[in-house]
């Protein structure tokens, strides 16, 4: 080899493309430093590492959603590639360890590894100048100035480690990293840009564009600069082929490789005045050469060009690219199987399993013995505290060890704690349920006070017995009201939810709130679609999923200590996941939780163009100046300031000095703080002066008396304090008097009980009680700085009401109507979560608005849905569905799929389920309980818990309304149908129900209308913050046009029900999470022995008499508009309107085709898991805790009718904010990038974005037809109503049979095989609109044909198996 590196004898060793089977152009190649690895970077973004010699593709991934830039080599193995959007850093096997992204105004333009260390990247932004940048976290450490100039190249290291950047005009610009890379000499190198830029050493070689005759071409010479003290010219290099590429060789410090596009490279000698060795050709096909890499061993050089080619040429038949290289870690060889199937062969040839991998578990003789491993061990925490550790070994000294004990004694002392392990209950499932039992039982023979069934924390759990069905509910609700699960993170807001949903006046507000789709976390929208879902649940379990959802995103709610597990955290990187600081009591978070919430929902609800927005943020508004008298305070600005907010002046005195200073300022606080007093410290009287040996001590001094809830509640109102601050500039820290006067009150008062956990009630109670006041009456004086306090009965205070006329901003009377309870059973297991920070419950006395006047609180019958198979197997029947309903269900499923068919028409089997249903009501009083008067509360164990032995949570008692509440008292819905049966002569109805599953009997109309002559009326108890409080509001009524744009699609609001008869008198209701049921108003103020102690009161002012009248509940109006879900449509993708997609995979709905009632659609859903399922070691296996956190992934929408039928109009791609755990592609069809914001192809829009699709299709009345719509509709957390459903896993089932999958049904029934690599939603969707037309033509052949034609599915099913894949033969016609 001569001093070029070149001893004549290059060669083209191999030369294959990067991607056979996409051959794009190739826009960088390198080598890597520690393994026999090829790098090459291309057009579209892809980052490829190929094996040398041989040029086979080792790893691949789309890096890049555009070209690849710049390609280094790093340190250790590996490469980092940059493109405008991202630099990222690859391991060899293609993953991607860090990811550092930038937005679309200041793209990359080029990076290189810092000089010296290689641990950090020094990346060119546009605009931006230079970032220094970790490789280990990708956090930007340094910022550097380039002059103010476009830096597209940057090499390193040059001498004394200096930074070369070449810049847009052609100019070279040296940058020393001791001074923070800042410019310390710069050079014209070409005129009009750098075409090559390469370093080594002292000398820098570049190659460029100038102009010549007008024109800018590429110089045909490369110029050598020596840059050991400035940069200056050492020589000019001829290269007649025009040098495009400049790459200095690594084994000589002055030669360097010179190419050209053409293919033509040589070797030359930078310092010796121009001489070349030979020149060679690379044979590119006509394609032109876009880059050159030298390996470290100087044997070998790689070409990339626009072909998609990689050229290899070496010196030696068995090229190197590094003297000593780390072996690869090369995949395993995939077994070959044991018998080879041709195309037409049976698969009953193949073996299910290789024989050399063992036998299976079913070979086994049952008889056989197993091995089975120990426990994992238990080490004592005080133990645990005296351990040491040396290097990797923890060990703990013997705490038993002597030098004078006998040898062994300490070894036998510790044998016990050295072998203690975890002991795994071998018993029944429900010995866990006993031990309880037992301890109740325990408990109440000591004369302890036992908590009921209904207030200890519920589990969502798989039910004996059911097999193929999902949690009954229905167990644990038998009310009109829907609960809410408890299985995710931050479901202890629950009871919060449900009491903000009983606010009649807030609840119309948020389901009128304007929705933003831009704004993704909103949580006046969030909320407002969960008051819509308890809405229109009636009955059912719901989930906060996106709200809690949207809560997460918070980052003030993760500040506060609000979040459970794990929160999200914006970085440099992108969204990642970190643990949640939460706070340890649940009584401070769900009090911070409320404050949180009505603060945030009244900034969301603000008018930004006003300045009420600002207003808003800030917590009070100062002034210098004292107020006149009866000045009145400002007006509220939005809704949930005018219910909740209460305004305020404070007062600060200076007590300093003898003018007295005085300091005014207005504020507003939506939640009053309990200030609990501190006890005193207990006082002993002196001593004597000589007192007398052995005689006892003087008694202590008794402690004062508590004061009442009124006179605690007055003084935190007041809040008189005296405490040290800062006053003005003047007199700056003084000792300061605050104080503070209402100068509006608002119309809900909560109150935050500021109480410990466990602790004693701060304020006079009778034993065992909680002694909260059923009304309290207000009155304000801030001329005065006097507030004062009554409490007493509601039906006492009432009347003072209506003596001195309706409430004022100064003076109300108020009312409990909710308080949220903090409950710690104390028979609980030890050890389990629930036993140590206990849960929370909510009692919630339910205004007359939302009880029916015929049923009560009891749940309405559910409609029949097109959707359910009304088949049993074995009998042709109906499924619990009235008579007159089934034979009016098929008349309204094909009555429902024309478009021409309003919402009258879904009334159909509305009407016949309500000519069916037994006549009257459930909520009446009989007249022999009516004349007994109040009922005593008689203190009862209850059977056991919810659901289980038969016990229903709903007759646990059947207590009324308290005589102090002011309300006669209403006994439990089952014990009042119970009551009347019994006086009729008839058997007892609920009896009727547990034996056959109906409803329960009802008293008739004449009965129920004398029980409710004598019972009396009580409509002072509705809300004066009702629905017209917020019609008042400004910006908050719906216009004529929104409220006539939908027909109404849910059948229970077809017309507004118009009271016959008195409104219904409010019920005390307590709602733990799913489990709901009326309860008497004396539980309100049980305490269970501290077992259940108050955390939030809700009190709501009353109006005078006869002002409150009760509203049927109406409609939610919808949440779109059609123009604005047409708008919403045509939304370009998150990666912009300019973004280039793959093939479109959707047609948005034209103007003809808008969403109408009964338009039919197809829909499919695929999800994501976001975090595992959390299991521990219970009953000798794994069971789960918390279920798997799933996510939205994917949402498509296809249409039913039309001549576009079976084609897409919706489908969405959800880009999420929280990393993926699995992407369950085999089930979802979703791959690792198709939700990547910088590498997916596809449509990405947001979660709230296509929830304001869906909901729109929902409020318009379109019937959605899908498989296994439950689990997808649950997922997406919305509430569509059974007439709009129809579930093809329903359709073709039995009950009490497994649902057969969307392939089967295809397979058996539309001979099309799908599903067979992955899920495609479009495709899904697509054959349930096409079984739903199957089960269609099987209704129109009758009942006992399509009866038959399903058993006949079950048969073929269960003898050749459920998968089609594996079918032997071709299933039987279903048609004849």
């Amino acid at each position: 080899m001569n001093g070029y590196g070149d001893s004549g004898g290059w060669h083209e060793a191999h030369a294959a493309p990067a991607n056979p089977a996409f051959q794009e152009a190739i826009t960088l190649v390198e080598t890597d430093e520690s393994h026999e690895l090829i790098w090459a970077g291309t057009e579209s973004g892809g980052v490829y590492a190929l094996q040398c010699p041989t040029l086979k593709r080792y790893s691949n991934s789309r890096a890049h959603i555009g070209r690849v830039d710049e390609l280094v080599a790093a340190h250790g193995g590996g490469a980092l590639s940059l493109s405008s959007a991202a630099v990222k850093l690859h391991s060899p096997g293609g993953l991607a360890r860090l990811t550092i992204q930038t937005d679309q105004t200041a793209p990359f333009l080029a990076c290189a590894l810092e000089p010296g260390s290689g641990q950090r990247a020094v990346i060119a932004r546009r605009g931006k100048g230079l970032g220094v940048h970790e490789l280990s976290s990708g956090r930007r450490v340094l910022l550097a100035d380039a002059l103010g100039q476009e830096v597209v190249i940057v090499r390193a290291p040059a001498g004394r480690g200096t930074l070369v950047a070449g810049t847009e005009d052609g100019q070279l610009l040296l940058l020393d990293p001791r001074t923070g890379y800042k410019v310390t000499s710069s050079m014209a190198a070409h005129s009009a840009g750098l075409a090559a830029l390469d370093t080594k050493a002292d000398l820098v070689v570049t190659a460029g564009y100038g102009g010549r005759q007008g024109r800018i071409m590429l110089e045909s010479h490369v110029k050598v600069y020596d840059v050991r003290m400035t940069a200056r010219m050492l020589a000019m290099l001829p290269f007649t082929a025009g040098p495009a590429i400049l790459r200095f060789h690594p084994m000589f410090s002055s030669t360097v490789l010179v190419a050209s596009a053409s293919g033509i490279f040589s070797l030359a000698d930078a310092q010796g005045a121009g001489r070349y060795s030979q020149s060679y050709q690379v044979d590119t096909a006509g394609d032109s050469l876009t880059s050159a890499a030298l390996a470290s061993t100087g044997d070998a050089i790689v070409f990339g060009g626009t072909g998609g080619y990689v050229h290899l040429w070496a010196l030696s038949g068995h090229p190197r690219m590094n003297a000593y290289s780390e072996p690869l870690e090369l995949p395993l060889a995939m077994p070959q199987p044991a018998v080879q199937l041709k195309e037409r062969d049976s698969f009953a040839l193949a073996h299910q399993y290789f024989p050399e991998q063992g036998k299976l578990l079913s070979d086994f003789d049952p008889t056989t013995p197993m091995q089975q491993g120990l426990p994992p061990r238990i080490v004592d925490p005080l133990l645990l505290a005296n351990s040491r550790k040396a290097d990797f070994v923890q060990y703990i000294q013997n705490p038993h060890f002597s030098k004078d004990a006998p040898f062994g004694q300490a070894t036998a002392k510790i044998a016990v704690a050295r072998n203690a392990r975890v002991k795994v209950a071998t018993g029944a499932p429900d010995s866990a349920a006993k031990a309880k039992a037992a301890r109740r039982k325990a408990r109440a023979a000591q004369g302890g006070a036992v908590l009921p069934a209904w207030y200890q924390h519920n589990r969502i759990k798989q039910q004996a017995g059911t097999r193929f069905e999902a949690f009954d509910f229905s167990a644990h609700n038998r009310t009109r009201y829907a609960g809410l699960e408890n299985d995710m993170a931050n479901s202890y807001a629950n009871p919060l939810w449900q009491i903000l949903y009983f606010i009649p006046a807030l609840r119309e507000t948020m389901m009128r709130h304007v929705a933003e789709p831009d704004k993704e976390f909103c949580l006046s929208c969030e909320l407002g679609f969960l008051f819509r879902m308890l809405f229109a649940a009636k009955g059912a379990a719901c989930q906060a999923t996106n709200l809690l959802r949207a809560l997460r995103q918070n980052r003030e709610a993760g500040a506060l200590g609000l979040l459970e597990g794990q929160a999200q955290r914006s970085s440099a990187l992108g969204d990642v996941l970190v643990n949640a600081s939460r706070d340890a009591s649940l009584r401070r978070r769900v009090q911070s939780l409320q404050r949180f919430m009505l603060q945030q929902l009244h900034r969301e609800s603000a008018p930004a163009d006003s300045g009420s927005a600002k207003a808003a943020k800030a917590t009070e508004k100062a002034s210098d100046v004292q107020p006149e008298a009866g000045s009145d305070p400002a007006a509220p600005s939005t809704a949930v300031e005018a219910l909740f907010g209460m305004a305020t002046r404070q007062r600060t005195v200076c007590l300093s000095g003898e003018d007295r200073a005085e300091r005014f300022t207005d504020s507003r606080t939506f939640q009053v703080e309990l200030q609990v007093p501190v006890a005193p410290t207990p006082t002993f009287p002196a001593a004597a002066a000589s007192p007398t040996r052995g005689k006892a001590p003087a008694p202590a001094q008794p402690p004062p008396p508590l004061p009442s809830f009124a006179k605690l509640l007055q003084d935190s109102i007041v809040g008189q304090r005296t405490n040290r601050g800062w006053f003005d500039d003047s007199r700056r820290y003084q000792l300061l008097q605050q104080s503070q006067v209402p100068t509006r009150l608002p119309q809900v008062l909560v109150i935050s009980c500021g109480m410990p956990s466990g602790g004693a009630l701060p304020w006079d109670a009778p034993p065992d009680s909680a002694g909260l006041p059923w009304a309290l009456d207000i009155r304000a004086d801030p001329d005065s700085w006097e507030v004062t306090i009554q409490e007493g009965a509601a039906a006492e205070l009432r009347e003072t009401v209506d003596v001195e006329g309706g409430p004022s901003d100064r003076r109300a009377v108020y009312e409990l109507c909710a308080a949220v309870h903090h409950v710690q059973d104390a028979d609980e297991e030890p050890g389990r979560a629930s036993a140590s920070e206990g849960h929370l419950i909510a009692h919630i006395q339910v205004p007359p608005a939302y009880i029916d006047t015929e049923r009560g609180v009891a749940q309405s019958p559910v409609p029949p849905s097109p959707g359910q198979s009304p088949f049993v197997r074995g009998a042709l029947s109906t499924r619990g569905v009235p008579p007159a309903a089934a034979r009016h269900a098929a008349a309204s499923v094909a009555a429902a799929q024309r478009p021409e068919v309003q919402a009258p028409a879904v009334e159909v089997a509305a009407s016949a389920a309500a000519e069916a249903a037994p006549p009257g009501g459930s909520g009446a009083v009989s007249p022999a309980a009516a004349a007994e008067g109040p009922v005593p509360v008689v203190a009862r164990e209850p059977a056991g818990p919810p659901g289980e032995d038969g016990a229903d949570p709903a007759d646990a008692t059947a207590a009324g309304q308290a005589a102090e509440g002011g309300h006669q008292k209403f006994p439990s819905t089952a014990d009042s149908a119970d009551t009347t049966a019994a006086e009729a002569g008839e058997p007892s109805g609920n009896s009727a129900s547990k034996d056959s599953g109906e409803q329960p009997q009802q008293p008739d109309d004449s009965a129920d209308s004398d029980q409710t002559s004598e019972a009396p009326s009580t409509p002072l108890q509705q809300l004066k913050a009702s629905t017209s409080l917020s019609r008042a509001m400004g910006g908050l009524s719906l216009n004529a046009a929104r409220q006539s744009s939908f027909e109404v699609s849910d059948p229970d609001a077809l017309q507004p029900r118009q009271p016959r008869r008195p409104p219904p008198a409010p019920r005390w209701m307590v709602f733990n999470d799913f489990l709901i049921k009326e309860t008497p108003a004396e539980e309100v103020q049980a305490l269970f022995g501290g077992q259940k102690t108050p955390c939030l009161l809700y009190y709501t002012q009353m109006g005078a008499a006869g002002a409150a009248v009760v509203e049927p509940v109406w409609q939610p109006p919808p949440v779109l508009m059609p123009a604005a879900f047409q708008q919403l449509c045509l939304a370009p993708p998150l990666q912009g309107p300019t973004f280039r997609l793959d093939r479109p995979t959707f047609t948005v709905l034209r103007d003809n085709e808008l969403p109408k009632p009964g338009m039919v659609f197809g829909i499919d859903a695929e999800f994501v898991a976001l975090a595992h399922a959390d299991k521990v070691l219970q009953s000798g296996g794994d069971m789960e805790t918390r279920v798997a956190r799933l996510g939205l992934a994917r949402v498509s929408v296809v249409r039913g009718e039309g001549p576009m039928a079976g084609q897409a109009c919706v489908d969405d791609y959800i880009h999420l904010h929280e990393p993926v755990a699995d992407y369950l592609t085999r089930f979802s069809g979703i791959v690792a990038g198709d939700l990547d914001l910088a590498q997916s192809r596809k449509y990405l829009t947001t979660c709230k974005r296509t929830y304001l699709k869906l909901r729109h299709l929902v409020d318009a009345g379109c019937l959605l037809v899908g498989h296994g719509l439950k689990k997808d509709f649950r997922m997406i957390n919305i509430v569509v109503p059974p007439a709009q459903v129809v579930d093809t896993a329903e359709l073709f089932s039995f009950k009490r049979q497994r649902k057969l999958s969307l392939r089967f049904l295809a397979a058996f029934l539309l001979r099309i095989d799908i599903q067979g690599q992955a899920h495609d939603s479009i495709e899904d969707a697509c054959t349930a609109l096409a079984l739903h037309k199957v089960y269609q033509r099987l209704q129109a052949t009758g009942d006992e044909a399509a009866k038959e034609a399903l058993s006949k599915m079950y048969d073929f099913g269960q003898e050749v198996g459920w998968d089609p894949a594996l079918w032997p033969r071709t299933p039987p016609p279903v048609f004849p």
